[in-house]
């Protein structure tokens, strides 16, 4: 398991932020998961309500797909979604993806599953559906919870419960993917970008945990690379304040490609999960989660006294449930 990587001849190849390597790769099957900056939106004069959709075509997808190709790496855009690609895309055959507008982290989550039928399809991304084949990513590309800020919900409830659900979902479907999670970019729209701080500090922890359980998961900074040199938001890769300009969907898409061609130029950046902790201890306890889903039908929080249900006992008047790592959380539910 893990990212798979096949080796070809060839001559040692730079991409754009100075990584080389000795070898073409065939990096497999890539699916763009998020909300609308994966879909490659834009408005102008406002953003929702008066304002006019002004979406670019291709979003961070097509600088993703250009930067690997010219740098001799080849994969398979995969998801349920074919919408806005620009030329580039389209005369590759790299239009799927799954960036869905307005989506929150559980929103996504719940599509992830099956269990939110909508405009853009019916979900089950990974698992297929009447409308699209199943999918089994070996990389994914994640962007999610801008939605979550900028509708008030919050960094703090983005950290502690969407994110981590979203994540654990995917890991128990695809336990062998690779997913690289971006930071959210600045957020000038709604004052918001506090939040939007707040959410990314979450997201080493995230990955870290997730790593202790033997899943392949990068983070991508992009926040960063989104700054000026003084640490100021530089406005003109932002479009609206919320989704990025055509220059910083460039960024954004440089972002995922140097941190994709990192893991593939140091194998020791792409772990081996231990087969032992997915088939015996992880994958079992993740697949429980899986399963509150498939019985409820619902998804805003993970709760202890709901695993607690799961397991057969009462919250009411059992005593407080110990529960196993992959169930914990950063923090308690606000």
């Amino acid at each position: 398991m893990g990212t798979k990587i096949g080796l070809l001849a060839g001559a040692a190849l730079v991409l754009h932020a100075g990584v080389s390597f000795g070898a073409l790769v065939n990096i497999g099957t890539v699916m763009p998961l998020g909300d609308s900056i994966t879909y490659g939106d834009a408005w102008t004069g406002g953003i929702g309500g008066s304002g006019v959709r002004t979406p670019i075509a291709g979003g961070y997808r097509s600088e993703f797909y250009t930067a690997l190709h010219n740098a001799g790496v080849s994969f398979q855009f995969v998801g349920s979604q074919n919408d806005n690609a620009d030329p580039t895309l389209t005369a590759a055959g790299q239009t799927a993806h799954e960036g869905h507008n307005g989506y929150f982290t559980q929103t996504l989550d719940a599509g992830l599953m099956g269990i939110v039928p909508n405009s853009f399809g019916d979900g089950n991304y990974f698992n297929g559906s009447s409308s699209h084949p199943a999918t089994n990513p070996d990389i994914i590309t994640l962007l999610a919870g801008s939605n979550n800020i900028f509708n008030g919900t919050g960094g703090a409830n983005l950290g502690t419960v969407g994110l981590d659900n979203l994540i654990g979902d995917i890991f128990a479907d695809r336990p062998s993917a690779h997913v690289y999670i971006s930071d959210l970019i600045p957020m000038t729209a709604n004052n918001h970008n506090d939040q939007v701080i707040i959410a990314n500090s979450y997201i080493p922890a995230e990955v870290t945990k997730y790593k202790n359980l033997g899943m392949n998961i990068t983070e991508v900074f992009s926040y960063n690379t989104f700054l000026n040199g003084d640490g100021s938001i530089n406005n003109s890769l932002l479009f609206d304040g919320l989704h990025p300009s055509a220059a910083g969907y460039k960024v954004l898409g440089d972002d995922f490609a140097n941190a994709v061609m990192a893991s593939a130029t140091n194998t020791a950046s792409i772990p081996e999960p231990s087969t032992l902790a997915l088939d015996v201890v992880v994958l079992p306890m993740l697949l429980a989660r899986r399963r509150k889903y498939t019985f409820s039908r619902s998804f805003p929080h993970h709760r202890k006294q709901d695993i607690h249900r799961m397991a057969g006992g009462n919250p009411r008047t059992d005593p407080p449930l110990s529960l196993p790592p992959a169930f914990l959380f950063l923090r308690s539910h606000p």
